[in-house]
């Protein structure tokens, strides 16, 4: 049985044992026994050299010590050199990148400065990407209590603006930097068919029903409005917007028809406005005279018949005096009755006569000087 400390001093009185170790050295083990005449723990392992046990207000980490050796010591302050400490962190946190999940106590050779080889690090939190939903809002909690990291538990709650409704989940809970549940779509409310006021017309939308035969549309669908009698319509169109049609009230007025001018006359309506049942009429200037239909009627917002012409009248050849003389005509008209407007006049006279004045065809009259053929007042050569 030995009856000394390696490094440290011993003394017994048969049932227990007290020591001390020499300066530099820690005391293992706060107190030892002797069980069947022998020291328990050993003598040689009761004085060690060894690092400070460091105290972290981290609360989460946690450190677990081993030795190579399996060497054990009740002492709360050292562990002996070779300790190997071991560093993990709670649920919702993690070691930095780059920082020791691990370190050595390290002997320097002395009697005292033993250290670890590298620091203990800082446990920090995971955290979770904040969440962002269109047409909604997220609130975060932890214990009932508004916080400002997006940490381990923190709960996401979500809620939809007026007019919107979730697609799925109503919450979320942060874990290990992922959040449990995906965020919803906040989807617009969609539009009661039957809500669009009653008339004389029936609506036409552009999307198909948000489900087949609910008599719902889908927000932003457009109606259109169809009037059901004839020749009327409306450019009234409504909006699906927020759950409610968004637009005026749809009203039918009678399709109108485009007005039109008529060259050398004019167009008479039946009514001020040229719309669906009006009926028009021509009259030519005068001079002119109409070549086509002599009424239409505005049926739906189309003209039932084209509009027609007024022709310039042509000029009647009895209505010329050519006292006795024959006629000649510019541009040559065959027709011996009647001359084209824009036909030009004069008289053929003889050998020693010279015509005076021309007359030309304008608006079935004959218009200019008078016609005339005059002694020449030349001078013959001979």
């Amino acid at each position: 049985m030995a009856d000394n400390v390696r490094d440290g001093a011993t003394k017994s009185d048969g049932y227990g044992l007290t020591y001390t170790c020499n300066s530099g050295y820690f005391k293992c083990q706060i107190s030892i026994n002797m069980y069947r005449w022998e020291w328990m723990p050993p003598p040689e392992s009761l004085c060690l050299l060894g690092c400070l046990i460091q105290v972290t207000q981290d609360a989460g980490i946690s450190v677990n010590y081993s030795h190579p050796d399996g060497i054990s010591c009740t002492n709360s302050r050292y562990k002996p050199v070779r300790t190997i400490r071991s560093f993990t962190c709670r649920r919702g946190y993690r070691i930095p990148e780059g920082a020791p999940g691990q370190s050595t106590c390290q002997s320097n050779g002395r009697l005292r400065g033993q250290s670890w080889s590298s620091p203990m690090p800082t446990c920090e939190k995971i955290l979770c990407p904040p969440i962002a939903i269109q047409n909604g809002r997220v609130r975060y909690t932890l214990d009932a209590r508004l916080i400002l990291t997006l940490e381990q538990n923190t709960t996401a709650t979500f809620t939809c603006n007026n007019g919107y409704y979730k697609s799925h989940h109503n919450s979320s809970s942060c874990d290990l930097g992922i959040w449990t549940n995906e965020p919803p779509r906040c989807i617009e409310e969609p539009c009661s068919e039957s809500s669009i006021e009653f008339g004389y017309w029936e609506a036409v939308y552009n999307t198909p029903e948000s489900e087949t035969g609910s008599g719902y549309r889908l927000g932003g669908t457009i109606a259109t409005f169809n009037c059901l009698q004839y020749g009327y319509a409306t450019d009234v169109q409504q909006t699906c917007r927020l759950g409610s049609w968004d637009g005026q009230r749809p009203f039918c007025r009678k399709i109108p028809c485009e007005g039109e001018n008529l060259n050398n006359g004019r167009v008479e309506y039946s009514s001020d406005r040229v719309e669906h049942g009006t009926d028009r009429s021509y009259i030519c200037d005068d001079g002119f005279t109409l070549r086509g239909n002599g009424a239409s009627t505005c049926d739906a917002g189309q003209w039932t018949r084209e509009l027609p012409e007024c022709i310039e009248d042509p000029c009647s050849e009895n209505e010329l005096d050519g006292n006795g003389w024959d006629l000649r005509y510019r541009p040559y008209i065959q027709d011996r009755y009647f001359k084209s407007p824009g036909t030009i006049a004069t008289l053929e006279c003889p050998h020693g006569y010279e015509n005076s004045g021309e007359k030309i065809c304008q608006r079935g009259s004959w218009r200019g000087n008078r016609l005339s053929c005059n002694k020449s007042m030349r001078i013959s050569a001979f």
